[in-house]
């Protein structure tokens, strides 16, 4: 799961910040994880390893704390995208429901 996922995050990325070359993103995506203590077991065996051992980044990806580090660069962002304006990180605002009389 875990390339589908940085590639959905580099995209969001890509669609906030078009200006940021490939590499700039790479370096958010694996600079932005959210870093995981513990062992694991090794794939393949009942070894317990640290998770840093199986990943260059040695934990989690997060779309948010991704597009915050995008956001300290100094590319431009686009007004077209609507990743966080759709609510992301946000509590959904409640709206009355309407009553139907049959």
């Amino acid at each position: 799961m875990a390339c589908p996922a940085a590639a959905g995050v580099a995209a969001i990325i890509r669609s906030y910040y078009p200006e940021l070359s490939a590499n700039q993103v790479k370096d958010i995506l694996i600079n932005s994880v959210v870093k995981q203590d513990g062992e694991v077991n090794k794939p393949g065996s009942t070894d317990k390893v640290k998770f840093s051992e199986l990943c260059v980044s040695g934990g989690i990806i997060s779309a948010p704390n991704a597009v915050n580090m995008a956001n300290n660069t100094k590319a431009k962002k686009s007004k077209k995208a609507l990743w966080q304006d759709a609510g992301m990180g946000k509590t959904p605002k409640t709206r009355k429901a309407k009553v139907v009389t049959p």
